[in-house]
C-alpha cells in the first residue's frame, strides 16, 4: 500500500510540474514569466526553458509572424513530450522589399546582389500582393521550366537572375555573385510595390529540426513563403508528431525528412510548394489525412532508403512531373500507400516507380485519374476523374476547417497597396 501511495504521489508531482508557457510576438516581453498574462516575446525563449511535459502556446497574431522555429537537440520523453501549439498562426518566410537592398539601374528596373549557390537560386521566388511568382520555373521536376529572362526583357511585375563571378567553392558546391533584377510599374517604388521575397536568414524552413530531437509535438501551424521547406528535419530526430499543419507557397517541399529522422504527420495540407512530400536518406515517416493542390514539381517524391507510409491522401495534382519513388543500386526502400485519391490536371505527369535498387511497395485502394503513365502495381487503379474530384473537394473542406479560417487567410492576397 505504501509503495502504491508513493507511486501515486510521484505521478501527481510530475503532472503538476508540467507548465503552460505563453508567447506573444506582438506584445510579449523578453524575460517575462511566460504566463498568459505575461507572455514571452519569442518562441526561442520558451523553447530554452521548456522541459518534458510542458506545452508552449503561441498566442494568436493578427499579422503574419515573420520568423521560423529552428530547433536543435530538444527532447521531451515518450510519456511527457514537449508540445508546441502554433494556435493556427501564419508564419511567413518572406518580407517586403526595400530601397536599402534594391537599387534602380534604369527606369522601373531594380537590382540587388547576393553571394549564394545555384541550389538556392533554383528555389527562389517573389510574391506580388501575396501571389507567388516563380517566373515559370519549377524545382524537383523533369526539367527546370522556363529560362531566366534578360533584365531588359522584363515586364512590370517580373523578376530574373543573372550569374556573376565565382566567389568560393567547397567540394562540388560553388558560390557565385548573383544579380537579382525586378521590374516595377512606372511610379512604383520598392516600398509601395507590395512585393516580398524570401528572407535568407529564414530560408531553411518554417519549422526546422536539427541534431538529436526526441518526443516533440507540433500542432496548429501554418507556414508560407519559406525559400526551402515548410517543415524540415535533419540529423537524428525521432518520435516527432505534427498535427493540423499547413505549408503554403514554399520554394521546395511542404514537408521533408532527411538522414535518419522519423515522424508522423496527421492532417497535413500542402498548397503551392514544389513538392508536397519529399524524403531522402533513411527517413521513416507516416502521413495521414493529406490534402495537396497547386504543386509545381512533384506531388510525392521519395529517394534512397526511405520508409514511407501515406494513408488517406486527397490530391488535386497539377505538377509538371507527377510522383516518383526511386532507388539507386544498393539501396532498399519501403513504401505503403492506402486510400490515395489523385486527379491530375497535367496529362503529361507520371505516377511511377523507378527501382534500380530494392523496393518493398504495397498499395491498397489507390485511385488515379489523368496521368500519362501509372505504375503497374496491385491496388493501384485508374478511374474516371469526376468522382475523385468530388472526394478531393470534400476532404479539402474538412481539413481547412481545422485552421479556424486562417488557412483561407494565408491563401487570400492582401488588399492592394497604393501605387504612388
Amino acid at each position: 500500500m505504501r509503495c502504491l501511495m508513493t507511486a501515486v504521489l510521484m505521478f501527481c508531482a510530475a503532472a503538476l510540474a508540467a507548465r503552460e508557457i505563453y508567447v506573444d510576438f506582438t506584445s510579449g516581453k523578453p524575460g517575462a514569466l511566460g504566463t498568459r498574462g505575461a507572455p514571452l516575446a519569442t518562441a526561442d525563449e520558451a523553447l530554452k526553458s521548456a522541459a518534458p511535459g510542458d506545452t508552449i502556446f503561441i498566442l494568436p497574431s493578427v499579422r503574419p509572424i515573420r520568423v521560423n522555429l529552428s530547433i536543435r537537440d530538444l527532447a521531451g520523453t515518450a510519456e511527457r513530450p514537449i508540445v508546441i501549439d502554433g494556435m493556427n498562426n501564419i508564419f511567413s518566410g518572406a518580407a517586403p522589399i526595400s530601397s536599402a537592398q534594391w537599387h534602380p539601374v534604369a527606369p522601373g528596373l531594380y537590382k540587388r546582389e547576393e553571394v549564394t549557390a545555384w541550389s538556392w537560386v533554383d528555389r527562389y521566388f517573389m510574391t506580388f500582393d501575396g501571389k507567388i511568382n516563380r517566373m515559370g520555373r519549377v524545382y524537383k521536376a523533369a526539367g527546370c521550366g522556363a529560362d531566366f529572362k534578360k533584365p531588359e526583357e522584363l515586364a512590370p511585375g517580373e523578376w530574373t537572375v543573372a550569374q556573376g563571378a565565382e566567389v568560393r567553392r567547397r567540394g562540388s558546391l560553388v558560390w557565385y555573385r548573383f544579380e537579382f533584377y525586378l521590374r516595377l510599374p512606372e511610379g512604383v517604388t520598392p516600398e509601395n510595390s507590395g512585393v516580398e521575397e524570401p528572407v535568407s536568414e529564414l530560408r531553411n524552413g518554417g519549422i526546422v529540426l536539427k541534431g538529436k530531437c526526441r518526443h516533440l509535438v507540433f500542432r496548429n501551424f501554418i507556414v508560407k513563403n519559406f525559400l526551402n521547406d515548410g517543415y524540415n528535419l535533419h540529423g537524428d530526430c525521432r518520435d516527432i508528431l505534427f498535427e493540423n499543419i499547413a505549408a503554403v507557397d514554399c520554394g521546395d517541399d511542404g514537408i521533408s525528412a532527411h538522414d535518419s529522422c522519423g515522424f508522423t504527420a496527421r492532417n497535413l495540407v500542402v498548397i503551392g510548394c514544389s513538392t508536397a512530400i519529399c524524403h531522402i536518406g533513411r527517413a521513416v515517416s507516416v502521413q495521414e489525412n493529406v490534402y495537396a493542390e497547386k504543386i509545381t514539381g512533384r506531388e510525392f517524391y521519395f529517394m534512397n532508403d526511405t520508409d514511407t507510409t501515406i494513408r488517406n491522401a486527397y490530391v488535386l495534382a497539377g505538377s509538371r512531373s507527377g510522383s516518383r519513388w526511386t532507388t539507386k543500386k544498393g539501396e532498399r526502400q519501403r513504401a505503403r500507400l492506402e486510400n490515395i485519391f489523385m486527379a491530375s490536371e497535367n496529362p503529361q505527369a507520371r505516377f511511377v516507380r523507378q527501382p534500380l535498387g530494392e523496393q518493398e511497395f504495397g498499395a491498397e485502394n489507390v485511385r488515379l485519374a489523368g496521368f500519362r503513365e501509372v505504375m503497374k502495381q496491385d491496388g493501384v487503379t485508374e478511374v474516371r476523374p469526376e468522382p475523385l474530384r468530388r472526394l478531393i473537394a470534400e476532404k479539402r473542406t474538412e481539413l481547412f476547417a481545422l485552421f479556424g479560417g486562417n488557412l483561407e487567410k494565408a491563401l487570400r492576397p492582401p488588399k492592394a497597396r497604393p501605387t504612388r
